[in-house]
């Protein structure tokens, strides 16, 4: 399973790192596309900050899967691929097969789980540790609550 991971890992690296690195410097041909995804790309063109930050935002996540970084590298990464999906389902479907590969390459081999909760597990049991964080936030919220009633002016229907 850790094979997995590490491969599925590496996988999304290169292409996040490839295609962001073609974003700025176009060293891979241009698929033909239909008219509305040419338009669309053209709005995000027209912004002038859109694209290279599209591109910046590919290479940044895609070179922190590469080091290891893996839930950052996701949190980065998650709404990219969710719009890469969308751009091919609605805008230019010839692509959709690679997109779905990227997209389900994120979490087939459990590189999300694995990489969050990974190393909280032990011997496949559930670590005591979660226990403290589940009465931490209860402390916290019973905190938040008391403070609320000094605040109660802002709260009362007076």
């Amino acid at each position: 399973m850790k094979t997995a991971v590490v491969i599925a890992r590496t996988l999304l690296g290169i292409i996040f790192v490839v295609f962001g690195l073609n974003g700025f410097l176009q060293f891979l041909p241009q698929p033909e596309m239909p008219q509305a995804a040419i338009a669309f790309f053209g709005g995000l063109a027209a912004s002038g900050f859109m694209l290279p930050t599209l591109f910046a935002t590919q290479l940044v996540g895609g070179a922190l899967l590469l080091l290891g970084m893996v839930p950052l590298g996701v949190v980065i990464l998650a709404p990219v691929i969710v719009h890469i999906v969308e751009f091919h389902v609605f805008l230019a479907p010839a692509g959709l097969p690679l997109a779905v590969v990227v997209a389900a390459t994120v979490d087939a081999p459990g590189l999300v789980e694995h990489a969050i909760f990974g190393e909280d597990v032990v011997d496949g049991r559930t670590p005591t540790r979660g226990v403290v964080f589940t009465e931490d936030v209860v402390k916290i919220a019973g905190q938040q609550g008391r403070y609320a009633m000094g605040h109660s002016c802002l709260l009362s229907n007076r």
